[in-house]
């Protein structure tokens, strides 16, 4: 298998529930620092999870 160099990472669809969840910053934080910069989350951090309504 050919070796896979990525440009960016774009995450899409999280709202605020999964925003602060810790284990997902954390996770979010080691994408960033290992890609330097190239994670972008597209979500809508003001609305809630519809689980949690």
């Amino acid at each position: 298998m050919p070796h896979l160099r990525v440009r960016a990472i774009l995450v899409f669809g999280f709202d605020k529930a999964q925003r602060d969840d810790p284990v997902w910053r954390k996770h979010l934080e080691k994408l960033e620092s290992q890609l330097g910069g190239r994670v972008r989350a597209i979500g809508n951090p003001t609305r809630q999870s519809v689980a949690l309504r």
